[in-house]
């Protein structure tokens, strides 16, 4: 029946036209939620400098590198994606994150898990994210005193520079001025290595949709990728433009063709030059 088949036809083109619209409704709606409940904290890169300790330190090749945290480390794939930017340095990258997890926590399970505990021995440096930027320090030097020849430690959060309003939380996700001397508190070559300014930047860059989960704050695997490009700038004291990582295919779709590959290469250009700024240091 011709009449029957053509309302089939409508019918498909109708749901394909409401299943388009509601798609767009619902990207511009996420990317203003998210633009009210994500905010910078500080809004200039002299704010940022006040609390990154100046680093002379680089990873040697071959060296081996333990990232240590939990859902804000692991969910957007951040040490993957700086193992991939290293892979040609021989530096072996081990992650080690259980969602929700404090520091303090993640201590009693290191020491007694022989496999992450061998891992943390070893390394050459270690990267802590502590439980929704609260700082334990106690929880920090035991789990660097585990390392007897440790030098040198990172200290990061990816919500460095981004607060969430108490009314959702208990306490505001942002960098506290604690860590400006945690260091001392440790007594290791501590460098807090915030996401901050650049973070803010990248988010208008690519869309809050698309950098953050629909939560406001965990990180996205095209976060995490970006997020590695400043831990490859810190640890090798390099520019990052034209390191190899491999996003997922599916995350092509969301932008035009060609659209995400101009983005990357011009957020691996800002974020060296950010890196170089904030570090007061002539280009290599």
């Amino acid at each position: 029946d011709k009449r029957y088949l053509k309302g089939i036809a409508i019918f498909c083109t109708l749901m394909i036209v409401v299943w388009v619209s509601l798609f767009s409704i619902l990207r511009y709606m996420y990317s203003s939620e998210y633009g009210k409940k994500i905010t910078g904290s500080y809004k200039a890169k002299n704010d940022y400098k006040n609390y990154v300790v100046n680093n002379e330190y680089t990873v040697p090749d071959g060296a081996d590198v333990v990232f240590i945290g939990n859902s804000l480390t692991g969910r957007g794939s951040l040490a993957d994606y700086f193992a991939q930017m290293v892979a040609d340095r021989n530096i072996n990258v081990t992650e080690m994150y259980v969602d929700g997890i404090s520091l303090a926590e993640m201590y009693d399970i290191i020491k007694n898990k022989q496999e992450w505990r061998k891992s943390v021995e070893s390394a050459e440096c270690i990267i802590l994210q502590d439980y929704g930027g609260k700082s334990d320090f106690a929880a920090i030097k035991n789990i660097l005193d585990l390392d007897p020849k440790l030098e040198h430690a990172y200290f990061f959060l990816t919500d460095f520079c981004i607060s969430i309003s108490q009314t959702e939380n208990d306490y505001p996700l942002h960098l506290s001025h604690d860590y400006s001397d945690i260091s001392k508190k440790t007594d290791y070559d501590v460098t807090p290595v915030g996401w901050g300014y650049i973070s803010m930047q990248m988010c208008d860059k690519f869309g809050w949709e698309y950098f953050y989960y629909d939560d406001g704050y965990h990180p996205t695997e095209l976060n995490g990728a970006v997020t590695a490009m400043l831990f490859y700038c810190f640890l090798t004291g390099e520019r990052c433009e034209g390191v190899h990582y491999k996003l997922p295919s599916n995350l092509y779709t969301y932008y035009d063709d060609g659209e995400l590959e101009r983005l990357l290469g011009e957020a691996e250009t800002e974020v060296s030059d950010f890196y170089y700024e904030v570090m007061g240091r002539e280009n290599k």
